[in-house]
């Protein structure tokens, strides 16, 4: 089963020139404003998983008030038959264009079904300019795994609620919130023994002796996504990499996901 995220679009950054659609900096994040995938050359994402795939609309039409009027759509298909499995119509999407730009961030996202088959898909972000009359789309090939444990669905957000960036100034909190998938279950209790860590690095030493860890050893049945958060305090400046580990300890085995955090002080 697939199912995809809402897209929307934040306001456009840096200045650029109206001319032809372009789609630019395409590439698959760790959630909403997150990093970019460091296997993003090659996608090998397990069952469970939210694929997000973000990059530019240069090039669109902006009227003289700023208003940008475009759409963004999706598929994905399966490259074993070319067949279609789920599919997103345009939505039809605007915003100003303050800071004077013909330049606009947006995404398209999907989840992967748990129950999807190991193999090879593509997904296709569709794009149109509504004002200037033209489209483009672009494409990116992943591979679905076999079932195994593994720790997906990385996303930073603030405590209120609002996706957040590997950004952040001092006095800041920020949720970092992922998940297990793929755990083993007790053959009597029918329960979970997930252990999940989190580190903070700083030139490559952690900046504390112990690690913070937490546990979910009560979890209900029907459930196969086990959802995760560490809550992140962020009291000076500094260039860190936050390092996540879970242990399934019914198996033994473990799963880790790290990214690059930048704290900036303010002046």
């Amino acid at each position: 089963m697939w199912t995809t995220l809402a897209m929307t679009a934040a306001l456009a950054f840096a200045p650029a020139q109206q001319g032809e659609l372009t789609l630019t900096n395409v590439r698959p994040t760790h959630g909403l404003f997150g990093p970019t995938r460091k296997d993003a050359d090659d996608l090998k994402l397990l069952a469970g998983e939210v694929l997000l795939l973000a990059f530019d609309i240069e090039g669109l039409k902006v009227a003289e008030d700023g208003e940008v009027k475009y759409s963004v759509g999706m598929e994905v298909t399966s490259n074993k038959d070319n067949k279609t499995l789920f599919k997103k119509e345009p939505e039809e999407l605007k915003t100003i264009s303050l800071l004077g730009t013909s330049r606009q961030p947006a995404f398209t996202s999907v989840e992967i079904g748990t129950d999807t088959p190991p193999g090879e898909y593509t997904l296709t972000a569709i794009v149109s300019d509504r004002a200037g009359k033209a489209s483009k789309n672009v494409s990116r090939k992943f591979h679905v795994l076999p079932k195994a444990f593994g720790l997906v669905r990385l996303q930073l957000s603030y405590p209120n609620g609002p996706l957040a960036p590997p950004v952040g100034v001092p006095g800041q909190t920020l949720l970092v919130n992922f998940a297990a998938i793929g755990f083993d279950r007790d053959k009597k209790t029918k329960q979970p023994n997930v252990v999940a860590s989190l580190r903070v690095l700083e030139n490559g030493k952690p900046t504390l002796a112990k690690d913070t860890t937490g546990a979910v050893d009560k979890f209900p049945e029907e459930q196969a996504v086990i959802p995760l958060t560490f809550s992140l305090p962020l009291n000076r400046s500094g260039k860190f990499t936050v390092e996540l580990k879970i242990h399934d300890k019914i198996t033994d085995k473990t799963a880790t996901q790290s990214f690059d955090l930048n704290v900036l002080e303010m002046k």
